[in-house]
């Protein structure tokens, strides 16, 4: 179901590809194939929600 969007985009955890509700990967940040990812993190405090937060750096190419 998301292949079409890791064809064309990176995602903040590739390759790791971590959980981000218990043991299951639900919550996903996609930038540009040619963008440049830095600090992705997966959280563990979920304060009011049930999903773990992800948090990282995209750099996006000059025009």
């Amino acid at each position: 179901m998301l292949q079409p969007l890791y064809d064309k985009y990176t995602e903040c955890d590739q390759p790791r590809n971590r959980a981000t509700k218990g043991s299951l990967k639900l919550d996903y940040i996609f930038a540009p194939a040619n963008a440049t990812w830095s600090g992705c993190t997966i959280g563990t405090d979920t304060s009011t929600s049930d999903h773990w937060p992800i948090r990282g750096t995209v750099t996006l190419p000059a025009r």
